[in-house]
């Protein structure tokens, strides 16, 4: 049987464990809102929690950011969970806004930049996340999705849809 003094309690616990739930909600929706965020990368990305992006040696790919300061970015493939896996720089400097008539279709409103970057054949196959980094302010840091560096694929096979 519980005392008068821990009943009480109870509404209060309950109250607390409902605010802390809608918060961790919120903040989980929050992080696929590029709004006022610094360094958003929106490209390479993918539509689902913990999903994989698949490129290939040798292939071309668009690495699309939203809101970077100015002073410009410092991108790299930097290894996911492997530390055998060497970090290659993508570009030592690329402008905030570099290309940004190529990327305003997904900045509605906000800066945007985009390069590319095409696989180098020696890659180490692997999992990886792109890191822009801002020359400026070198704590202002945005990440990708998970990258997974595949090989080369055969012309039969170059199309088909990879599901990590």
């Amino acid at each position: 049987m519980l005392s008068r003094a821990s009943s009480s309690f109870l509404p209060l616990l309950l109250l607390l464990a409902v605010t802390f739930c809608s918060t961790l909600a919120n903040a989980q929706v929050s992080n696929d809102d590029p709004t006022g965020k610094e360094i958003y990368i929106v490209a390479p990305a993918c539509d689902s929690y913990q999903c994989k992006n698949n490129w290939r040696r040798g292939k071309t790919y668009d690495i699309t950011w939203l809101n970077a300061p100015k002073g410009g970015l410092k991108i790299q493939l930097e290894p996911e969970n492997d530390d055998s896996l060497p970090t290659y720089t993508i570009t030592k400097k690329v402008g905030s806004t570099h290309n940004q008539s190529k990327c305003k279709s997904v900045a509605h409103g906000e800066t945007c930049g985009t390069t590319t970057w095409t696989v180098p054949d020696d890659i180490k196959l692997g999992e990886y996340t792109v890191a822009a980094t801002s020359l400026a302010h070198p704590k202002k840091i945005g990440y990708t999705d998970t990258v997974v560096i595949r090989k080369k694929s055969s012309k039969r096979s170059e199309d088909e849809t990879l599901i990590a």
